[in-house]
């Protein structure tokens, strides 16, 4: 095929590179167009542009449109039975209607993607405040995060690919700039859509340094209210012969007196100082 329709070398190459990125440049008189759409059965861990996405290159020129990639794609066969045009039917209007309806399907296939991470996001925002935060949460949360910047840095570089598509046809271009306000306004979506999810990684992490401290301030407390009564018990514990107390009748009770005043002494100091209130 590359023979046959004059393709350039470099282009092939590009064709069977799988971590190419999105781009577009012509040469001669044929537009060399790098896509990358959403992947549907990319796994769920999947967070690298590889992984969660496909490529698909685009030769046009005013005699042919070819299109490789490495399975069939949903917008790719639409646009193909949309078509289906004959060598003869093949105009300048039908090629750049083709060419915005594979841009526009490539844009397209990532609208549930984000649609999802954003439902996910704020099932996690509330269980986040409902329940008891857990490591898987937050590694969920992180690994969305980590989805969500993958898919903005490639929609950025589509952004930044779409003007520099050469268009031949006036007709045409307000087609092609509807397509880049498209692809313009799910970039801000992820925009937002990251930014919430740092600032749901943050709270997470202090909610999580927040229970950790409750959890010392009650040991704390605990530890506060019984070393006094150890050192007590430590003191009349020692069974010395000649301590003054040890054969006295009215020495136990006045043990359990004492630390029973003692911690009630703290008990009184704490409630002052306010640091048994809840929260």
């Amino acid at each position: 095929m590359a023979e046959r329709y004059s393709l350039h070398p470099a282009t092939i190459e590009a064709c069977l590179d799988p971590e190419h990125l999105p781009r577009v440049e012509r040469i001669g008189d044929t537009d060399f167009l790098m896509l990358r759409g959403y992947d549907a059965t990319a796994p769920a861990d999947a967070e690298d542009i590889p992984a969660l996405t496909r490529k698909i290159a685009v030769f046009s020129n005013p005699r042919f449109l070819i299109t490789v990639h490495r399975a069939d794609l949903p917008w790719v066969s639409q646009v193909r039975a949309k078509w289906g045009v004959r060598p003869a039917q093949f105009t300048s209007k039908a090629r750049f209607h083709m060419l915005g309806d594979l841009l526009s399907g490539t844009i397209d296939s990532f609208e549930a993607p984000i649609e999802r991470a954003f439902e996910r996001s704020e099932e996690l925002e509330d269980r986040l405040f409902r329940e008891k935060s857990q490591r898987e949460d937050l590694e969920e949360i992180y690994s969305l995060r980590r989805r969500i910047a993958t898919l903005k840095r490639l929609l950025r570089l589509t952004v930044e690919t779409l003007p520099k598509l050469p268009i031949d046809s006036k007709p045409a271009e307000p087609f092609f700039r509807g397509i880049r306000d498209h692809a313009t306004s799910l970039y801000h979506y992820l925009d937002d859509l990251q930014e919430n999810l740092q600032q749901l990684l943050h709270l997470q992490l202090s909610l999580s340094s927040q229970r950790t401290n409750e959890s010392m301030r009650v040991l704390t407390v605990f530890s506060a209210f019984f070393l006094p009564l150890s050192f007590i018990a430590g003191v009349y514990g020692m069974n010395f012969r000649w301590m003054p107390e040890i054969e006295w009748r009215q020495g136990y009770p006045y043990a359990l007196g004492l630390m029973a005043v003692v911690a009630l002494g703290i008990g009184l100091w704490f409630r002052r100082r306010g640091w048994l209130d809840p929260g």
